[in-house]
């Protein structure tokens, strides 16, 4: 939601003191709540994707998309952080096959970038 955007901008805007009171408190108290839910709506979504089958581990606070098409097999791992919804969702890239590196690099920052700046659910 835009809220989370606006308290994520407040937050880098901080001084250090206050960063890291809120840090810890949002990691203590608030991303596990909010971790779960993301993850629940993951695992409890109807919506398909054409060749895309989209699974995720609420232990590790994982989502797990893996694009197949023709001879090419992606497999990208978006991990939300412990202070969610604060810090920056990791990128991981899992097996890839028939995919230049070059192109993967560019894709990765793609998609770190937009989900960085996006204003959504992850």
């Amino acid at each position: 939601t835009l809220f989370r955007s606006m308290v994520r901008l407040w937050w880098n805007g901080c001084e250090k003191r206050i960063f890291s009171v809120v840090d810890k408190f949002t990691s203590r108290f608030v991303s596990g709540v909010l971790s779960s839910h993301e993850i629940a709506s993951v695992q409890t979504s109807t919506q398909l994707f054409d060749g895309m089958p989209v699974k995720a581990r609420s232990a590790t606070r994982e989502v797990i998309a893996i694009y197949t098409v023709d001879d090419i097999f992606i497999e990208l791992i978006i991990q939300l952080p412990p202070n969610y919804p604060l810090g920056s969702i990791a990128i991981e890239s899992g097996k890839r096959v028939g995919v230049a590196v070059q192109q993967w690099r560019n894709w990765i920052l793609q998609l770190s970038t937009y989900l960085m700046h996006q204003i959504g659910r992850a």
